[in-house]
């Protein structure tokens, strides 16, 4: 199952897709500027690509999506919540060029790897976070 938003949509909100285990694609909007807390929590999603002006990623938003491998956060990004892509093994990187205002505790599993700038704060969060890192 494909799910499409609607263009103006700006906010999703906490558990609107939780546990949809049919929803495997989505196509959020430029607009979008908010995922809410367990927005989609354990739901089967390939692919996902977040908006360019995102700013908001709530605690546990992606949690347990068990077959997204890849993730790139856009600088807008401000918020990135505990455990936003935590409750899976399967994860091989987070890629994240900037440093977020706020960064919960396991955004993801120790398995995965953090792509970002050396001697940032990210690099700093995955050192205190036990995390692998590649530098960009």
């Amino acid at each position: 199952m494909e799910q499409n938003f609607p263009e103006n949509l700006r906010i999703i909100q906490s558990r609107a897709f939780y546990r949809c285990k049919e929803l495997k694609e989505i196509t959020l909007p430029d607009t979008l500027t908010k995922i809410g807390a367990e927005a989609f929590y354990f739901c089967p999603i390939e692919t996902l690509e977040l908006p360019k002006r995102i700013q908001r990623l709530d605690h546990k938003a992606f949690f347990g999506c068990k077959k997204l491998r890849n993730v790139y956060i856009p600088e807008s990004v401000t918020y990135l919540g505990e455990e936003a892509f935590h409750g899976f093994n399967w994860m091989e990187y987070l890629v994240i060029h900037h440093d977020p205002e706020y960064i919960g505790t396991r955004i993801v599993n120790k398995n995965c790897t953090i792509r970002c700038k050396k001697g940032s704060k990210m690099d700093a969060y995955c050192e205190v976070q036990g995390l692998q890192r590649e530098y960009i």
